[in-house]
């Protein structure tokens, strides 16, 4: 009885050390230093069709872009849940992380949108959703 006791609990443990494994290699993948226009968060931009701009960061070395995700919204709390989403990407085959332009509805004056983008690297790993910039 000791030994399946024994055994069981050793399953268990290797088995959370798994998961925390993985878990803490998915999070080692972030975007950093997400843009409109080269400008953090602007407001007042005389531009039709805004161009967004990120970086991505990872622990490990030689990890490279290779897919991205942009969704837009005209609510910060609702596009935080995936909701209320006025355009999105999907996932896009693309390491371009640079003057990516905005491809939604158009766009009206004095109309403030919020935004976040996620990425892929080339093993598959994704980010968590970038902090929510306008």
């Amino acid at each position: 009885m000791k030994i399946r006791s024994s055994l069981t609990i050793i399953t268990i443990l290797v088995s959370v050390l798994a998961v925390t494994a993985a878990t803490a290699y998915g999070q080692a993948l972030s975007v950093i230093n997400n843009n409109c226009e080269y400008l953090n968060n602007p407001i007042g931009i005389d531009v039709k069709t805004p161009r967004l701009s990120w970086q991505m960061a990872s622990e490990k070395s030689n990890v490279i872009q290779a897919a991205y995700e942009i969704r837009v919204s005209e609510d910060a709390k609702l596009l935080i849940k995936g909701k209320s989403v006025l355009w999105g990407t999907g996932k896009v085959n693309s390491d371009q992380s640079t003057l990516v332009a905005y491809a939604g509805p158009v766009l009206k004056s004095r109309q403030r949108i919020f935004w976040q983008v996620r990425v892929w690297d080339k093993k598959g790993n994704v980010s968590a959703w970038s902090t929510v910039k306008y």
